[in-house]
């Protein structure tokens, strides 16, 4: 406001009126923050004698919010002629709260701001601090405040509580104080109140009876002492809950509904991704089969463009699946040993076609520090690095594509590992990045987006990244290529690896020269040889090659081998062989393998005379490099790659002399399983059924008779499962080891196993020294046994391979196999063929059969049997495929007739050649 506006007082005499005002009124200089002048009845406010003392009463002790107010105050006055504030302040130390009626004026010649204040109602509250701030600052907040005396009566409340509960008296019809009666709960109350009498506080929920009805409040109470009278006092404060436990029940409800329809997508998704891949086996099944038939080049030309859009649309299907079953935390993952070696190698065979075909040079690398033996999940690591693999390839059009893997952090446990994924490609902007893992969006979702796919692989990457306690990123620039990269952490075997692979002693530090218009491939090529203990030098192209190993022969230090890529610009890897051996100067020639991504057109383009050793497909890996190096130099292959260890030969003798039940439905698996265990000093009794073995076993007056049983676990009139359950309920029984065999390999089937109190697993095929190595785990041999061990050949004594009764291959049946799982036993052999032949014959109709009939679950019984039966004689194309089909019956596929016909004709195939065999 103006100043004009305002009234100004020249000097103090112009006062005069007000100085026998009763009312205690002052005027305060804002500009200089002191007081100006006081009535007499001011004097006596604030307890002073003279005006001159007001004048010179200290105010630095003002906070800061306090000079805030009074200058908020003045704009008031002066925008409304008025303003009425209440304060509390402390003349002589005394807190006294008061109304002001207040004007804004300015003051003398200066002009300075001020205030002038009259007194209009002091609140006579005691002197009690507490309740003058009760009264300064609660009267506008929302928070229900109360104040009982130690009998549980009101002596204040704040207007928020007169809302709440109207002007509540203390009644004298009854002896509940009004503190307890505020309880919907009066018990409640009453139990409250004595806590504060003695001298505890309360904190919680409550129902409080309010002139609304019952409503949920926060209440706090805190007990007090009044600092003048020392009496205590009960200050209640209360917040209203019942809006917000409504809003948190309307919540709950919305997320559970939320979380419901989620649940139904992701349902839905899983289910109809199932009913999806059962055509589209059917499709990609019959397109195989149509294509092995004559056609025309045209028909030829539709099959093939049918598979590959079949399979497209599959590896779509597939994504979503993934990702349902992720969404619908159905997802788990495995711990199994693997090779991360192997890793690497499969994603070169699944991607490397994809490389060539574009001309890309596809390249891998393991840092030397990385531990390969691994314990986690290989095909979800496969599966994250094959869709960042898949995804470089198909957005780069020139370059190469590198993938790489190094160590963050190892401990004794575990081991982090971090994988890069480095392309050439269009790289990405920041827009599409900060997309880029989120479900169902890709970096180009316009209309004219040149790249397919669901925009699923890299979300699904992401989480399953998560799963395996790790993170994945990105960074990229448009045209300059992009880097994912991804951690992941993993249990691991600490197998020392050696530096120099089995090289001879007259191999170390040879000579190699590294040739490759790529750097990243001579750099990975360079580190792998490193490693191997060569000498390595490199050079970019064919005629620098030409060059080197020319200088080099001149020099007396010829190259002793060369590792070449075949594509290189002006001189190609072919051409530069040619070269080095029209222009050798010596007798010494050095040994050449080419490297590249089409190493078999390489071959088959050599131009002749040209001394090439060796084609090596990239990405190349440590072991292909090194075969390629052995074979080139005529030198014998020894693997250090990580085994099975070999079973103990004191463990297997051990077991000599134990007695073991074993338990199939199956002719040929007792047969088989008998032989074996025989083989190896073990008595054994057998079983047809579940309800047989239990039988057996509790009807044995010795309950130390069975060292183990070996358990099937589909049997007809009782299954494996039952049958342990019946076993384990004797407690005599409770430490016999129970050993399932079953055809299934899942590691839910395994926990299966041991939900029903097995001890362990196998899987068959069972192999001889897994499960002699498994036997030996569980079973603790008693020397009391040892004089009833069965006749056991010792190692100088092994019996040879009796391979008279068998030819020396039988179609369908990989008879190595099959004899080293008998121990040689040719004659044992022959007559399980037989048995397959006379007793199994008929089983592919049943399944027909069963499958007209409707009746799916005989139909996978039978199924099964065949897979186990299989396993056991070797006849592997029909063990493939009978486990197909029992899966597929399983997954209820609509169409299981090109399965079945499969089946047939691989179990046709075995039937005929163990017929001719009978024959011969």
């Amino acid at each position: 406001m103006p100043k004009h506006e305002l009234k100004h007082f020249l000097d103090r005499s112009e006062l005069a009126d007000f100085e026998l005002v009763p009312t205690p009124t002052w005027i305060f200089d804002l500009g200089n923050y002191k007081f100006w002048w006081s009535n007499e009845a001011g004097l006596e406010f604030w307890g002073v004698n003279s005006v001159q003392d007001m004048i010179d009463k200290d105010m630095t002790s003002d906070s800061e919010g306090t000079r805030r107010r009074m200058e908020q105050v003045f704009d008031k006055a002066a925008t409304l002629g008025k303003s009425t504030e209440s304060w509390t302040t402390y003349p002589n130390g005394v807190p006294k709260t008061v109304f002001m009626y207040q004007r804004s004026l300015w003051l003398g010649e200066e002009k300075s701001p001020g205030i002038m204040a009259f007194i209009s109602e002091e609140v006579d509250l005691g002197l009690e601090p507490e309740n003058m701030l009760l009264v300064e600052a609660t009267r506008y907040t929302s928070v229900i405040i109360s104040i009982f005396t130690p009998d549980g009566e009101m002596m204040r409340q704040n207007p928020a509580a007169s809302d709440v509960y109207g002007q509540e008296t203390s009644s004298l019809k009854t002896d509940v104080p009004l503190f307890v009666r505020r309880f919907a709960n009066p018990d409640e109350g009453q139990s409250i109140l004595q806590k504060a009498k003695n001298n505890e506080g309360t904190h919680g929920d409550f129902m409080m009876l309010t002139k609304f009805g019952p409503r949920k409040h926060a209440v706090d109470i805190r007990v007090t002492r009044n600092p003048l009278t020392g009496e205590f006092t009960y200050i209640v404060t209360e917040d209203d809950l019942t809006e917000r436990v409504l809003m948190e029940e309307e919540l709950r409800q919305a997320k559970d509904k939320a979380e419901h329809s989620d649940k139904a997508k992701s349902q839905f998704l899983a289910n109809m991704s199932h009913e999806i891949r059962t055509p589209m086996n059917a499709i990609i099944g019959l397109s195989h089969l149509a294509s092995k038939t004559d056609l025309n080049d045209q028909q030829r030309d539709y099959l093939r463009k049918i598979d590959v859009s079949a399979k497209n649309l599959l590896g779509i299907i597939n994504d979503i699946l993934d990702f349902s079953k992720i969404e619908a935390n159905k997802m788990e993952l495995e711990k199994v040993d693997f090779d991360l070696e192997d890793n690497f190698e499969n994603l070169g065979n699944v991607t490397g076609l994809s490389a060539e075909q574009k001309g890309l040079e596809l390249l891998f690398a393991i840092d030397s520090d990385v531990p390969t033996s691994l314990i986690g999940d290989p095909l979800r690591l496969g599966q994250i690095l094959l869709n960042l693999t898949s995804n470089a390839i198909k957005f780069t059009t020139r370059g190469e594509v590198v993938v790489t893997a190094h160590l963050v952090e190892k401990n004794e446990e575990d081991v982090t590992l971090l994988f890069k994924v480095k392309d050439s490609g269009i790289g990405l902007n920041d827009d599409q990045i900060a997309k880029l893992f989120k479900a169902f969006n890709q970096a180009d979702n316009s209309n004219t987006r040149k790249y397919g796919g669901t925009g699923l692989g890299l979300t699904i990457s992401k989480q399953l990244t998560e799963m395996m306690g790790g993170a994945i990123s990105v960074t990229s620039q448009p045209d300059q290529g992009s880097t994912f990269q991804f951690t992941a952490k993993f249990g691991y075997k600490d197998i020392k690896k050696s530096s120099v692979r089995g090289l001879s002693r007259d191999m170390y530090s040879m000579k190699v020269l590294v040739v490759d218009d790529s750097r990243a491939s001579r750099e990975i090529l360079r580190t792998m040889l490193e490693q191997m203990s060569f000498r390595v030098s490199c050079v970019a192209s064919g005629k620098e090659a030409v060059q080197e190993v020319e200088k080099a022969i001149s020099l007396g230090s010829p190259y002793e081998f060369i590792i070449m890529d075949w594509k290189m610009p002006e001189l190609d890897g072919l051409q530069a062989a040619r070269h080095i051996f029209e222009n050798r100067q010596s007798v010494f020639l050095p040994k050449i393998i080419i490297v590249s991504g089409q190493a078999g057109k390489a071959a088959t383009l050599k131009l002749d005379n040209t001394p090439i050793d060796a084609f090596l497909q990239k990405p190349v890996g440590p072991s292909s490099l090194f075969d390629a190096i052995m074979r080139a130099l005529g030198q014998e292959i020894l693997l250090d790659r990580p085994k099975r260890k070999k079973l103990d030969d004191t463990q297997k003798h051990e077991l000599a002399g134990t007695r073991i039940l074993l338990c199939d439905d199956n002719e040929i698996n007792r047969q088989v399983g008998r032989e074996i265990l025989q083989g190896a000093g073990i008595l054994v009794d057998m079983a047809e059924n579940g309800k047989q073995a239990s039988d057996m076993v509790l009807n044995e007056p010795d309950p130390l008779y069975y060292d183990a049983v070996l358990m099937d676990i589909q049997m007809p009139e009782m299954d494996g499962y039952e049958a342990t359950g019946v076993i384990r309920s004797d407690a005599r029984y409770k430490e016999l080891p129970v050993i399932a065999m079953t055809a299934h390999a899942m590691q839910s089937e395994h926990n299966k196993c041991l939900e029903a109190g097995m001890n362990d697993h196998l899987t068959k095929p069972v192999e001889p020294d897994h499960m002699f190595e498994t036997l030996a785990k569980w079973i603790t041999p008693r020397k009391n046994k040892k004089a009833q061990a069965a006749p056991v050949a010792t190692p100088t004594q092994a019996p040879k391979k009796d391979t008279a009764s068998l030819p020396s291959s039988l179609s369908g049946i990989d008879l190595n196999k099959g004899l080293e799982r008998l121990g040689g036993n040719a004659s044992l052999y022959r007559e399980l063929l037989m048995i397959f032949r006379r007793d199994r014959c008929d089983l592919v109709k049943d399944i027909k059969v069963a499958l007209e009939d409707e009746d799916h679950d005989n139909a996978r019984m039978i199924a099964h049997s065949i897979k186990g039966v299989a396993g056991a004689i070797a006849a592997d194309t029909i063990f493939d495929k009978s486990r197909e089909l029992e899966e597929a019956i399983v997954r209820q596929n609509a169409d299981l007739n090109p399965l079945v016909a499969e089946l047939e004709k691989a179990y046709n195939e075995v039937l005929t050649a163990i017929s001719n065999l009978g024959d011969s």
